[in-house]
């Protein structure tokens, strides 16, 4: 039955389409982390049944019952009358016993809750037999910790293989980390030039630069470091000149063929340099690298991950995504000339920014495992948004000379969030003529999505065409006989096609846009139209999306990922319509794989260009399948945000229930996992440590990238 799904023209391929040795590979993951999700579960088991396990719980509750007296107690005093007493008072004497009892209580119940953290972790997560720093570092108190723990930690098998790898690399790079230092604390200091000092590849330089620091304790931590390892040296800056000009100073003295970008209180993984240079090896056209990131707190533990897709430019200036953990070739930060001191606080950003655009797409890539723990603290701006209140306006300038620079036309505007920035492009001088089309057949919510369109749209000029696909009902034969002239209507009796109907209406219509629109829909802002046409007008874009709520208020359509049940999902679906989404996705302008054509905007050029839809997609997946074929043929995918509509989901169509439209939809899913099923299992925007099972952006357990064998074939 293959044969019958098979199509005319020859496989697609463009960049980022997974290859059959790189599905290969995907699948030997999977089935690797499975083997220890399985191990996982057998050992937990065994720690839940074991007596130590039952011990350390009963001590558990123990101390449970004796914080809640204690809290019982103290509650009974501050409710008792209070009085003044004199220190030595047996009120005053009573109150400070019992402080320092709660002190006691404190102080134990940590060092017990800490054990049985690491018992269970070392019992119940790691495989038997065997040991590994990061569980003393780390302890996997939360779901994702333990997730860090069975998937991105080496384990020893690993580690031999990572080993062995990298004694087969044909050029062994060196690499040459900067790190600006001022005022450090010795403490995480300590421990962050402790996880470079136990990197896998040895191969690299620190180069420290004190920028004038008014205290000697980091830089006494800093002199260890040189002393014992002559990998490290240490610059001292008389006074402090700022983050950028120290970290030129660093980078003047670099003599590797790679500069990695490290803060003076985060950490590196092990296996970080390696998983980079393995990956700059195996891709010798990057210039730009960079991983996925997570934070780690002031007691070692991990959250947040940051599990980010490939290179979206688009993403880049609404957030600075990019710089945990970024390597750069050291020819390319020369000739950049390093960071500017005008941005600082956002001097990666704009440094990103020129660097990605110097290089190219191409030539920036992503190793998609987390290689960086970002310190969370009261001083950071991940903890603490008002840490540095000047980042996000150097981030502001930052955008918009970039986009100055490309001779782009758009506004930037700071959104809420530290490092989010809307950025809303401006339609041409020349507005493109656009057709919004609207298949229908009696459909009940018509007039209220052709009636938005003309009185809520702000943009001029566009007309609307109206496919009538058999309507009967007197009521909508009487409403298209009372449309405007900017209103045509276009019957069309043959049997439902939503491809066909579409591809024969299209050489009728006068646009050089298209914008296919549901007739269930209704527009809500009035410049949906400018932002997706300014946007549709950028390089490279042919397609655009739009933001879609159900009448509730709540996200129907914010993009579409691949991969979901091995199909495609709508992004944040069912989320309030307030909600950000992952890391900002749901606010900002950024790329996807796809969008949904209940209302897509294309170039026709491009329509013309792939011969419309596939009209063997009668009904579903007709969009998919276009925007498929809309990135082999090398286009970009986008999404804006601010073009805002309400979808009454498939109110027009019906239920797939029945046994005749359900045979039909099986067909169309059948139909599109063998056309695309590579495509469709490495969405170059959905990271690989996302679920495909799960709800989309969930931990994936398994991931389908695995450290036994990432870049080794």
């Amino acid at each position: 039955m293959a044969e019958e799904f098979e199509i005319a023209s020859p496989p697609p391929t463009f960049s980022g389409l997974a290859t059959p040795d790189e599905i290969l590979q995907m699948m030997r993951s999977y089935d690797l982390n499975l083997g220890i999700l399985e191990s996982y579960w057998r050992q937990s088991e065994d720690a839940r049944g074991s007596r130590v396990y039952v011990l350390l719980a009963i001590v558990a509750r123990l101390i449970g019952s004796l914080k809640e007296r204690v809290r019982q107690g103290r509650q009974r005093r501050r409710a008792a009358p209070l009085g003044i007493a004199s220190a030595n008072s047996p009120v005053a004497v009573s109150m400070g016993a019992a402080a320092e009892s709660v002190d006691i209580v404190r102080r134990i119940w940590r060092v017990v809750r800490r054990k049985s953290i690491q018992m269970y972790a070392v019992t119940g997560i790691l495989v038997r037999g065997t040991k590994y720093t990061h569980t003393r570092r780390f302890l996997p108190s939360e779901r994702y910790a333990s997730w860090f723990v069975m998937y991105q930690t080496l384990r020893p098998p690993f580690r031999q293989i990572l080993e062995r790898r990298i004694g087969m690399l044909e050029h062994q790079p060196k690499i040459s980390v900067v790190m600006p230092l001022y005022n450090s604390s010795p403490r995480y200091l300590r421990l962050a030039l402790k996880s470079l000092e136990q990197q896998l590849y040895q191969n690299f330089e620190v180069i420290m630069v004190d920028d004038g620091s008014t205290t000697d304790r980091g830089r006494a931590v800093a002199r260890d470091f040189v002393a014992k390892d002559n990998r490290f040296s240490l610059v001292l800056n008389e006074k402090n000149g700022g983050i950028s000009r120290t970290t030129n100073t660093a980078i003047a003295q670099a003599t590797g063929e790679w500069i990695a970008f490290m803060d003076h209180d985060d950490l590196l993984v092990e296996h970080a340099l390696a998983l980079m240079v393995s990956s700059a090896e195996k891709n010798p056209q990057w210039w730009v690298m960079y991983s996925d990131e997570d934070l780690v707190n002031e007691r070692g533990l991990l959250s947040d991950p940051y599990f980010k897709g490939d290179f979206d430019p688009l993403l880049l200036l609404g957030q600075n995504y990019m710089p945990h953990f970024t390597m750069v070739r050291r020819e390319l930060v020369n000739e950049l000339g390093g960071l500017r001191p005008e941005f600082d606080g956002a001097q990666d950003w704009d440094f990103l920014l020129r660097a990605t655009e110097r290089a190219g797409r191409n030539a920036v890539g992503h190793v998609p495992f987390v290689l960086y723990h970002w310190r969370s603290h009261s001083g950071s701006t991940r903890k603490n948004a008002n840490a540095k209140p000047y980042a996000k306006y150097a981030g502001q300038r930052a955008v918009e000379e970039a986009l100055a620079r490309r001779g782009q036309v758009a506004s930037v505007e700071n959104i809420g969030e530290v490092g989010y920035l809307q950025v809303t492009f401006s339609v041409p001088v020349v507005a493109p003529m656009v057709t919004v089309i609207i298949p229908t057949r009696d459909g009940e919510l018509l007039s209220t999505a052709v009636n938005s369109v003309l009185d809520r749209t702000t943009y001029d000029n566009f007309e609307i065409v109206v496919i009538d696909n058999g309507s009967v009902q007197p009521e909508i034969l009487e409403y298209f006989s009372s449309l405007p002239e900017k209103v045509r209507v276009l019957r069309d009796d043959s049997p439902f096609n939503y491809s066909a109907l579409h591809n024969r209406v299209v050489p009728q219509c006068r646009g050089e846009i298209l914008l296919l629109l549901n007739d269930d829909t209704e527009v809500i802002n009035g410049n949906w139209l400018c932002d997706m046409v300014a946007l549709i007008s950028q390089p490279d874009v042919a397609v655009v999306g739009a933001r879609l709520l159900f009448p509730d208020q709540r996200i129907q359509h914010a993009g579409v990922i691949l991969g979901p049940s091995g199909l495609a999902d709508h992004v944040s679906k069912f989320e309030p319509g307030y909600s950000t989404g992952y890391y900002g996705r749901v606010q900002l302008v950024c790329e996807y794989s796809a969008v949904t054509a209940a209302c897509m905007a294309i170039r026709r050029s491009v329509w013309e260009e792939l011969g419309g839809l596939d009209e063997s997609f009668q009904v579903a997946w007709n969009d998919i399948d276009f925007c498929l074929r809309v990135r082999a043929a090398g286009y970009v995918i986008a999404y804006a945000p601010t073009a805002l509509l309400y979808h009454y989901e498939s109110l027009s169509r019906g239920d797939d229930g029945n046994p005749e439209k359900y045979g039909r939809y099986s067909d169309e899913v059948s139909r599109l996992r063998h056309r695309w099923f590579p495509v469709l299992m490495n969405d170059p925007y959905y990271s690989p440590n996302h679920s495909v099972t799960r709800r989309a952006f969930d931990l994936a357990f398994p991931p389908r990238v695995s450290l036994a064998n990432f870049g080794f074939e």
